[in-house]
């Protein structure tokens, strides 16, 4: 998002580029979103992804290094995300 902002012609302190645009890749084992959504009967269901989503690579990287995550909702092959395109979000590279 910042990126984009430089492109409209925001600029940004040095402290901020380096804090947000750089972010370390242990980030990747942070806290996890609730995968579930209340629908309006109070009724919690698992929030669809279309085929054609955009994931994070944090989500490769979670799954990488995470064997308890195991989100219901994503189309995996084994521990792999599968059939998705993959946006880089956080620097971070298998292990």
């Amino acid at each position: 998002m910042i990126q984009k902002a430089k492109k409209h012609g925001l600029v940004f302190s040095p402290e901020a580029e380096a804090a947000y645009l750089h972010p370390p890749g242990a980030n990747v084992t942070g806290q996890a979103h609730d995968e579930w959504k209340i629908i309006p009967w109070g009724i919690p269901e698992h929030r669809t992804i279309p085929a054609v989503a955009t994931m994070s690579n944090t989500v490769q990287g979670r799954l990488d290094l995470d064997t308890d995550y195991t989100p219901e909702n994503v189309k995996m092959t084994g521990r792999k995300l599968s059939g998705y395109s993959i946006a880089q979000v956080l620097p971070y590279s298998e292990a």
